[in-house]
Parts: C-alpha cells; structure tokens; sequence
C-alpha cells in the first residue's frame, strides 16, 4: 500500500485532527511558535537536514527537524513552513529519533551576542536556544527572555498548567505636557553589560538607561518556589517628570468569554474564581474574577494578593511584598474590566531611587 505524502501545513492538520491542545495551552503554544520561528531564523532549523517524517495515521512528509519542547515537535518544510505537532502522534520510530537528538544536543553553550540595545544576549542552541536564563522548579518554569522579562509557567507532573505570568520592570511616568496628564511607559532603552546566559540562576542583576536617560536597576531573585524581584531608578538632572519605579507581574485574561453572555452565566462559569487582597491597614478584600471593577476599585495598598482557584492547575499564586512601609504591592484592573480579563500586581516604591533590599515584591507558586 503506498502511503500518500503531503505538505508540511496539510501533514499538521490530519496529525492534529481531533487532538487539539487543551484551552489553558493556548499562550504557551504562542510562546513556542515565536520560539520555534526564532530558531529556524537563527539557523535554518535544527541543522540535522531533511528527513522523511511519519505519523501514526501514516501520513508522511520530507522536513527539517527545529525543536521538541513540552511534548511538541517543530518542522520546517522545504517551502519553509512551520507547522507545530504533537511528539506522541509520530512515529515511534520518529519519537526515539528525537529523543536520540535531544540526549546528543543538550546545548553546546555558544551564545549569540545582542541584536538590539535593549536585548540580551541568549543561548545560541540547545532545548533554551533564544533564552537568556532558565530557571526550572518542579512548581514552575521560569524563562527569561531577551527582552528582560520573566515569563513563569506554573507547572503540575511536569506539564506547564494554565498560561504563563509575565514578571518584569514597568517603570513609567506621569506626563504632564499632556492635557490631561497621562501615564505613560519609560521603557529599557539600553542594557549596559549584560550578565551572559546561565541556567538555574541564584540571582540576576541588570543595569541600563529607560527612556530619556533614566538609570535603572532591576534584580531577580531565586529561592526555591518563590522569585523576588527590586531595583531602583535615577533621573538625570532637569527631567520634568520623576520615574515611578515599579516591579510587577501580569496575570492573563482567564477565559475567553463573548461579550453577549449574560451576567448569570458568567458568574457561573468564573464562580470558583477570585482574588483576595490583604491591604496595609488589615482585613481581607475578596473580588470575583467575574465582578467589573469601578475606578480605582481593586487598586489598593496591599501586603499580600492570592489568586483563588484552579486557573493553575493544582499550583496557587501568591504575591506579597516585603516591607510593606516603604514599598507595598498594588493590584490593578482596568476601569470596567474584571480580573477574568487579565490584572497586574505591582511593587510602588516611596523612593524610586532608594537602594534598599527589603523594598522587594516575592511570587511564590506553591
């Protein structure tokens, strides 16, 4: 019987017919296409040439192996199509291919330089190619990318549950030539010596310049499930309007849900969601993922934010500063929104520029 062959895009689709990836895999799937495309950029693909693939339907194609990442297998085909498809509905023969590939290329330890002032120098192959630093716990996956932000992966049985936090610096400004006055970004224009890529990292520093000449400092810190971050910043003499420092996390937008569903039912669905802040004073706030939020509703001086319910899998999110006198957390929706559409906790500092250490927000996935 002779088996039919196909297109790298027509291949991916009979493989993944009926076995679409879970909801919650949507941004990590993101996050490997941007990978995946990275490495065939870089490289041309894995640099193992074309070879003849197969899945366990028999369907066949000539690609060129890219990568394997959290079950997924990457190919590039002649027309230089990517297509993403499960590792486990290839061949076994094809399976023990990449598991051959991935014992015999761990990563050479080759780095590739900064392509832009603001980025950082990544690894150059290897299961992290593209990434500056990694950091792997059994709770979580903590990346860090050329950009200088943290992406976390919450993690149950070694499988990333839920999507992934952003954790970073978003310093800004209020800008007062505007009428009215506006918050505004100033973001890393320039990073001066990098520290170069490194695995299972104990801490990491980064200096540079934000926009309009503004130093920074931003560290992270690793200590088993918790990450800490802190910093600093210094405006240049004369600068109309003083930087904010602030250090903080993006949680995602949680569901997809159609503006046309009735309130009822979306309390419903997000019943089992909420967060529930600890503010400065004492107490304890508690918000449905499904409650719109007024303005400046949820936007308290806080001491503690949990997450609350399965959004992760069996993981739980909590963040907290340390001193919460000099330096409290703040969780933030936009006006209008609910926190099912995605929130920020950040760190606001009394003194932007104050060096102290204790001034530092923790994420802890237990």
């Amino acid at each position: 019987m002779k088996l039919a062959r196909y297109s790298i895009g027509i291949l991916a689709t009979l493989i993944l017919a009926g076995h679409a990836a879970p909801a919650q895999d949507a941004a990590a799937e993101a996050e490997l296409e941007e990978e995946a495309a990275e490495a065939a950029d870089t490289d041309g693909g894995g640099g193992d040439g074309f070879r003849e693939w197969e899945s366990v339907t028999g369907a066949k194609i000539e690609a060129e192996f890219v990568q394997e990442k959290y079950g997924y297998v990457t190919l590039q085909g002649k027309d230089g199509k990517l297509a993403k498809i499960r590792k486990s509905m290839l061949s076994r023969a094809d399976q023990e291919w990449i598991d051959g590939h991935a014992a015999a290329g761990e990563g050479t330890g080759a780095v590739l330089p900064p392509d832009k002032p603001n980025h950082l120098p990544v690894f150059a192959d290897g299961p992290w190619k593209g990434q500056h630093a990694v950091y792997v716990h059994k709770n979580f996956d903590a990346v860090l990318s050329r950009t200088g932000y943290l992406y976390v992966y919450p993690k149950t049985d070694n499988e990333r549950t839920g999507k992934r936090l952003r954790y970073g610096l978003w310093c800004y400004f209020i800008d007062t030539s505007r009428t009215p006055p506006q918050h505004t970004a100033r973001r890393v224009i320039r990073f001066d010596d990098p520290p170069a890529p490194v695995m299972q990292p104990d801490e990491m520093e980064f200096t540079g310049l934000l926009r309009d000449n503004v130093e920074f400092t931003l560290r992270f810190d690793f200590d088993d499930d918790r990450i800490s971050s802190y910093g600093w910043v210094h405006d240049p003499e004369g600068l109309r309007d003083y930087t904010r420092f602030r250090t903080g996390v993006w949680i995602p937008k949680s569901h997809n849900i159609p503006d046309q569903m009735p309130m009822s039912e979306q309390r419903e669905l997000l019943k089992d969601y909420r967060v529930e802040v600890k503010p400065v004073d004492g107490g304890l706030e508690r918000y449905p993922y499904s409650k719109y939020m007024t303005e400046g509703e949820m936007n308290i001086n806080a001491k503690e934010v949990e997450i609350m319910g399965p959004l992760f899998g069996e993981r739980h999110i909590r963040i907290y500063a340390q001193s919460t006198d000099d330096a409290p957390i703040r969780p933030w929706v936009y006006r209008g929104n609910a926190p099912w559409q995605g929130f920020f906790v950040g760190l606001y500092k009394r003194e932007p520029d104050s060096h102290a250490s204790s001034q530092r927000m923790v994420l802890k996935i237990e």
